[in-house]
């Protein structure tokens, strides 16, 4: 009953079985399991040599987080022998999944060298400059450990830190300046800007609010 679930789960979200590998993940043309078959922004996700790190920046509401989760789940459905909704997935074997996502979970300290490690607004729940400073440390703690790492982040220090070290992939979520909207579409190698004065526009808040921070 279980495989029969999964296999009509599957065939009804358009869903294939991914490829378990050794090494590295390509996740083409997918989607979160909960976004709408008719809304949902596809993209592909690429996680190969020589990078074992990803750092997405970009606007608020603009993907960042549903693209760190979609990659996650992409890994635990693979492991749970459940299919991948993509067109193709290649998923490399994990033995331990941790993840950080809201500011009420915490993060194990031991590491083996097959873990998946989730991170979202790493560093963001403190003072700025110190917040940079830990979440730059964290990354290179996992980045010594050789675990695999999504991060999202606003921080402008952690974006240099990223297009630093060649393990990194940074990557952004895009944003239409002219509709003042995110697209939900998913770039590798660009470094994305937060546009929190466009979007504060969008969202109408007081011309005279507006006005003083610019």
């Amino acid at each position: 009953d279980t495989l029969f679930a999964k296999a009509i789960w599957g065939r009804n979200e358009d869903a294939v079985v991914a490829n378990l590998q050794d090494d590295g993940l390509e996740l083409i043309q997918a989607r979160h399991p909960l976004l709408s078959k008719k809304e949902a922004v596809l993209n592909d996700y690429r996680l190969e040599n020589p990078y074992r790190s990803i750092l997405i920046s970009g606007p608020n509401t603009g993907g960042k987080s549903v693209s760190l989760k979609t990659i996650g789940l992409a890994v635990l459905l693979t492991h749970s022998a459940c299919p991948v909704i993509a067109e193709k997935a290649n998923v490399m074997f994990v033995d331990q999944v941790f993840v950080d996502i809201g500011d009420q979970q915490s993060i194990e300290k031991s590491l083996s060298s097959f873990s998946l490690v989730l991170l979202d607004e790493l560093g963001s729940q403190t003072d700025p400059l110190e917040g940079e400073s830990l979440a730059m440390a964290i990354l290179d703690n996992l980045r010594e450990k050789g675990a695999w790492v999504i991060a999202t982040t606003h921080f402008s220090r952690l974006k240099k830190y990223g297009s630093k070290h060649n393990d990194t992939l940074m990557a952004s979520v895009e944003f239409d300046l002219e509709s003042l909207k995110p697209t939900y579409r998913y770039k590798e190698h660009i470094i994305g800007e937060s546009n929190a004065l466009a979007i504060a526009k969008r969202l109408e808040l007081d011309d005279s609010i507006l006005d003083a921070a610019f």
